[in-house]
């Protein structure tokens, strides 16, 4: 009792010795360093007698004390002479007292043998683990009553194993998803309000479309659907025809307050204000959203075959500026198959709103704004654009333009009547040529025709073996005279088609001053002029409309120039060689082009030769003084042009008109070109 009492005293003074911060700091850790400080007394029993005293503070039984080494032990005697004697079940002693002396006979020796431990510590039951929510630092033997609270909910995204209580915190996946952030909801299925109809490869986001048209009303003017609207305003490109840009085109067509022809909200207007299952980021669909729709039309159902459906692009084409058209698209079986067409933006057309949902990446998703954002595929309105003519074809073409404004400059001939009338010309540029006669030698000579168009009636020798041929004579009237001292031709000295030998002036005098470089003359722009000032090279105004193969893989083509003045040999053995272009094309080889093109005027066009290219990148392209006049290619594809000077079997030259360098190309490469003709 009194080691009890002194226990009870001492531990206070002795837990303030410890390190009770600890928060698993409990009274067994106490008990474990007093057991360490006050070993139990042990005692070596050898072989024969022995003296012992009893060092247990309370009375034990003998045969209890020797039963762990009772086969060892003969006899056990006290002071009183009393025995205990195992091998007979005899116990004449008793108890053994502490502080009192025995003797014992061993029949074999035992080392660190001790009766008792040296501190009784109390039991005191309770929740022993320091990681539960009610550890008892003062117990000694554990009950089972540890709380562990936690989510018990084995379906919870936070389920947690080892709780035993549950504490309201379990956290359950959004219905579609699993705890991963992950989309299990599959196309068809009801989710978020709609039916989905797009779900990306990865499961990390998608579309839903409502599962129903939205409501019209009962007025039988809006029997059939809602109009776009903003018909007049112009609308820039595509207006976000691609996947992910239907919710910010609905926004911007919104934002800009536009009215319709009868009075109510837009298609884009109703799409917004639209609600479903407590959804409300609903949207009018782009062109490709909306055919992705079609294509999916018999998952999602209730569809009408007509009328079709409004999307919230207005052209299937980028940098076309409209100002009356948007995309809708028929979902019926028709012609129309579901494809998108353009009509008016009064039309009453249906509307099906749509809904993005999951982990979408919102950004520029224009490739032609100078800030795209590759990772990007939900538009957020952030794209930015050059504004400018972006047609490389056009006069005022902006090479830095990434967005149409409809400020492209054409010039060219107006005149519908006019030989060279330029059906794409905005600006007439005052070359229209009238046919007519123009030979002032001809009795139908026509002082108003801007070109000559064949009618002109003039008779004369027309055998080029005479002397007094006419070179311009349409009737041959017999007099063509060997020994005749008539020459005809330019008598004018003044002129630059002046002939010194003729005598007889025949009209093909030229009074116009001899041509500069950069100059509309010949059906072209003038590029190269001989010494004499008389001869020259002139290109096309425009690159053929198509690009076009070298042609000639794998061939070697005999007598390619590369000289000025080398082009139409070099377009005549191409022709001739009778190659084809790759077998993988379809087509004719550039020079095979030139020779079949007519500007309505001149048709003996031809394939320049390398160094006929560099004079006119030099003369009329962007290494002229006068800049890019010939309005020659110089964004998409570097501005890359044809020469008909080839490199061997396998590549031919060009010239790149961004940078004026010439390069060589596999001849199954196709690139701009260019039609020059001499003069």
């Amino acid at each position: 009792m009194s080691r009890l009492f002194t226990f009870i005293l001492f531990l206070p003074t002795f837990l303030l010795a410890q390190d009770i911060t600890d928060p698993c700091f409990s009274i067994t850790d106490v008990y474990s360093q007093m057991q360490t400080e006050n070993p139990a007394i042990s005692k070596n029993f050898v072989a024969g007698w022995n003296m012992f005293g009893f060092s247990c503070s309370e009375a034990m039984d003998a045969a209890e004390a020797f039963n762990p080494i009772v086969d060892n032990v003969t006899i056990v005697k006290d002071n009183n002479g009393s025995v205990y004697m195992p091998e007979f079940g005899f116990n004449g002693i008793g108890l053994l007292q502490g502080g009192e002396g025995y003797q014992i006979k061993m029949t074999n020796t035992v080392y660190d043998f001790s009766f008792c431990e040296s501190v009784i510590y109390p039991i005191i039951e309770g929740c022993t683990d320091c990681e539960a929510v009610n550890f008892n630092a003062m117990a000694t033997v554990d009950d089972d009553s540890c709380i562990y609270p936690g989510c018990t909910d084995e379906l919870a995204c936070n389920y947690d194993v080892l709780a035993n209580t549950d504490d309201g915190s379990c956290e359950h996946p959004e219905i579609g998803y699993d705890c991963g952030g992950n989309i299990i909801a599959q196309v068809g299925d009801e989710f978020q309000g709609g039916i989905i109809f797009y779900i990306d490869e990865e499961g990390h986001y998608g579309l839903v479309a409502a599962k129903e048209d939205i409501e019209v009303g009962t007025s039988e003017s809006l029997e059939y659907g809602f109009e776009w609207g903003c018909m007049d305003i112009l609308l820039q490109g595509a207006y976000g025809q691609v996947l992910g840009s239907g919710l910010q085109n609905t926004l911007e067509i919104v934002s800009l307050g536009c009215e319709t022809e009868s009075g109510t909200i837009t298609a884009a207007q109703a799409a917004l204000d639209y609600e479903s299952n407590g959804f409300s980021d609903w949207c009018l669909p782009s062109r490709f959203e909306l055919e992705l729709m079609y294509s999916m039309k018999n998952v999602i159902g209730g569809f009408s075959i007509n009328p079709p459906y409004w999307s919230s692009s207005i052209s299937t084409q980028t940098n076309i500026i409209y100002d009356d058209l948007a995309l809708f698209v028929y979902f019926h079986n028709g012609y129309t198959g579901g494809a998108s067409g353009l009509t008016t933006r009064y039309s009453l057309n249906r509307v099906r709103p749509i809904r993005a949902f999951g982990d979408w990446t919102e950004g520029c998703i224009d490739e032609l704004a100078s800030n795209y954002n590759l990772e990007a595929n939900l538009s957020d309105g952030s794209c930015e654009y050059v504004y400018g003519c972006t047609d490389n074809q056009a006069d005022n073409y902006n090479y830095e333009a990434n967005a149409e404004d409809g400020s492209c400059i054409y010039y060219g001939c107006t005149n519908l009547i006019a030989v060279n009338y330029n059906e794409t010309a905005n600006i007439d540029d005052n070359s229209c040529l009238l046919g007519g006669c123009t030979n002032s030698t001809s009795g139908n000579f026509n002082p108003n025709a801007g070109i000559n168009d064949g009618t002109c009636v003039i008779y004369g020798c027309m055998l080029s073996g005479f002397p007094n041929f006419n070179s311009v004579a349409t009737i041959d009237d017999g007099s063509c005279d060997i020994t005749s001292a008539d020459i005809y031709g330019c008598t004018d000295e003044s002129t630059w088609t002046y002939q010194e030998l003729a005598n007889i002036d025949n009209g093909t005098c030229c009074d116009t001053p001899l041509p500069e470089i950069g100059d509309f003359a010949q059906g072209g722009i003038v590029f190269y002029i001989d010494d004499t000032g008389q001869h020259g090279l002139v290109a096309s105004l425009s690159d053929l409309e198509e690009q076009y193969q070298w042609g000639c893989y794998g061939e070697f083509v005999s007598g390619s120039g590369l000289s000025i003045g080398s082009g139409y040999q070099n377009t005549m053995n191409i022709v001739s060689q009778g190659c084809d272009i790759s077998s993988s094309f379809d087509g004719i080889t550039a020079a095979q082009a030139t020779l079949d093109y007519d500007n309505g005027v001149y048709i003996d066009w031809y394939l320049p030769s390398i160094n006929e290219l560099l004079e006119m990148y030099n003369s009329i392209g962007h290494g002229g003084a006068q800049g890019n006049i010939g309005s020659f290619a110089t964004h998409d594809d570097h501005g890359r042009y044809w020469s008909s000077s080839h490199n061997g079997e396998l590549n031919a030259k060009h010239v790149n008109f961004l940078t004026g360098n010439i390069h060589l190309y596999n001849k199954f490469i196709s690139l701009y070109i260019r039609p020059i003709r001499s003069f």
